[in-house]
């Protein structure tokens, strides 16, 4: 009876020590990821970003990729500095184009269509020099490129090291925007 149970407890943490994988990317599977990140590496404090998506896989692990995003920067003006905060919607696909076969480890290259909202200097125009700033706070669009590297850190949840720029039209300010960050995705 006593080998028994030692049969028993052997068995147990054996099962224990073997890790079992699950499936990772599965067609359908959703996500919600949170990044954040910079714009500059001189005045990371000043220049940020904040991010909110959803994704859905497809096959071959590409996704689909609906995103939220408030930007934060401060234009640099004599000795003052001009706040610039741009509210952005973004949609696009990620292509997954190099990973390994485990798919704990992978890169993808994203192209994203955005719009959103520019508010510059929080709607005053004139400055106390009595510069007049021509441009104005409203509607801008563009495209956007992201390069990602995802690696999992669960079985549900992953880490995410980011590269992206936006190319805006409809905005003198920064026409051409990257940038660099990190976050989480939750798989669900």
């Amino acid at each position: 009876m006593t080998m028994k149970y030692i049969v028993y407890i052997l068995l147990i943490v054996l099962t224990m020590t073997l890790q079992v994988k699950a499936q990772r990317q599965l067609p359908g599977q959703k996500g919600i990821s949170v990044s954040s990140g910079i714009f500059s590496i001189k005045e990371p404090r000043d220049n940020y970003y904040f991010q909110m998506s959803f994704t859905k896989n497809n096959k071959s692990g590409n996704y689909q990729i609906w995103s939220a995003e408030y930007q934060h920067r401060n234009i640099p003006y004599g000795e003052q500095k001009l706040p610039l905060e741009i509210y952005l919607g973004e949609g696009g696909y990620s292509f997954r184009f190099l990973g390994n076969y485990s798919k704990s480890l992978n890169f993808y290259l994203g192209l994203t269509a955005a719009a959103g909202y520019q508010h510059i200097n929080k709607g005053n125009y004139i400055l106390p020099d009595g510069a007049i700033i021509l441009d104005k706070s409203g509607f801008i669009y563009g495209t956007g490129g992201r390069l990602s590297l995802e690696s999992y850190i669960t079985d549900k949840v992953m880490v995410l090291l980011q590269t992206k720029a936006y190319l805006f039209w409809g905005d003198s300010v920064n026409r051409l925007s990257p940038s660099v960050g990190m976050g989480l995705r939750l798989n669900l």
